[in-house]
């Protein structure tokens, strides 16, 4: 296979390139074996390093739940004890709340005028008197209905006499 000879360094270059690509050498050939090795068969019994090794994995994942249950069981009871004692306080307060709420007409005048001066001053003292008397003058308001209620219509359907 004789080329043309080249009068260009161009055609020389690209004719060094093909006659390598030609007689490139792949390395050292890759054969399969006849025979393929066979893979050992797993038995599901003791002595079996699979099985072993399954078996060491579950009973280390088995302890560690073991150990987490205990410790969420333990951190769970503790707050459950005192969320028991906490309600059972919490009630009390709740039912003398409502004793005091059913009461509220007894001490209506009281109600209305510590309302009333309780929001108005908070007011007051962060936004200036008129803003302050507006806020005071309606939670005065509320405080009235919420005790005296308005007639014909009651909140809690009881009208307070």
């Amino acid at each position: 296979m004789s080329s043309p000879p080249a009068s260009d360094g161009a055609s020389q270059a690209a004719e060094a390139i093909t006659n390598k690509t030609q007689t490139k050498d792949v390395g050292p050939s890759f054969e399969l074996p006849s025979e393929l090795p066979t893979l050992p068969s797993f038995t599901g019994r003791s002595g079996d390093p699979l099985y072993d090794s399954l078996s060491a994995a579950v009973s280390a994942t088995n302890a560690a739940l073991a150990q987490v249950e205990e410790k969420t069981g333990a951190a769970s009871s503790t707050v459950l004890s005192r969320m028991r004692s906490v309600g059972n306080q919490s009630g009390h307060i709740f039912r003398d709340g409502f004793v005091l709420y059913e009461r509220r007409g007894q001490y209506g005048p009281q109600l209305v005028a510590g309302s009333a001066l309780l929001f108005g001053g908070i007011v007051g003292l962060r936004r200036g008197r008129i803003p302050g008397a507006l806020v005071g003058s309606a939670a005065g308001i509320g405080a009235y209905v919420n005790v005296y209620g308005i007639d014909g219509f009651a909140f809690d359907g009881k009208k307070v006499q």
